[in-house]
């Protein structure tokens, strides 16, 4: 047996044992042995990172990854994980007509992942006002200046706008 080994705590052995679980995708496994990996050591980046991986559904997830960032704001994959799990659920809101969380979630979103389309395409779908959807747009051409199609929206909506 290595010392690594024999030298393991509990909850490491735990954690080790979640993880290996989540990726065997053993997700109800992986969440048990992940929760007490999180009741032991609320501290624990990794395990609340895999807790949010092993989870049920987006609104068990978010809580982790926003616990994630609560500990570490630098995590770039928790950061990119939440952003992904809040655009399905802003577009699964507009959907259902509930474009205030939309919005609420897109926001939120953009914050994690400024640099990306993808939230403000969202915000700009979601839009309740036409100077939020322009800001929306402003955004994604600047993110992607050789879009014409971008640009073109933004000039409808600033046409719209001015009327």
């Amino acid at each position: 047996m290595s010392r690594a080994v024999e030298h393991a705590t509990p909850t490491a052995v735990a954690l080790r044992h979640g993880v290996i679980a989540a990726q065997a995708r053993e997700f109800d496994r992986a969440r048990e042995l992940l929760q007490q990996v999180t009741e032991q050591t609320p501290d624990d980046v990794h395990g609340w990172y895999w807790l949010a991986i092993a989870s049920p559904s987006a609104d068990a997830a978010i809580p982790c990854l926003r616990r994630v960032l609560a500990i570490d704001k630098s995590h770039v994959l928790a950061r990119e994980a939440l952003s992904r799990v809040l655009l399905a659920e802003a577009r699964s809101a507009a959907y259902a007509g509930r474009r205030d969380d939309a919005r609420t979630m897109a926001l939120e979103a953009a914050e994690l992942t400024p640099d990306s389309a993808a939230p403000w395409q969202t915000l700009a779908e979601s839009a309740t006002t036409q100077v939020d959807r322009i800001d929306a747009l402003r955004r994604l051409v600047v993110l992607a200046p050789e879009s014409d199609a971008l640009r073109n929206q933004l000039r409808r909506a600033l046409l719209a706008r001015a009327r």
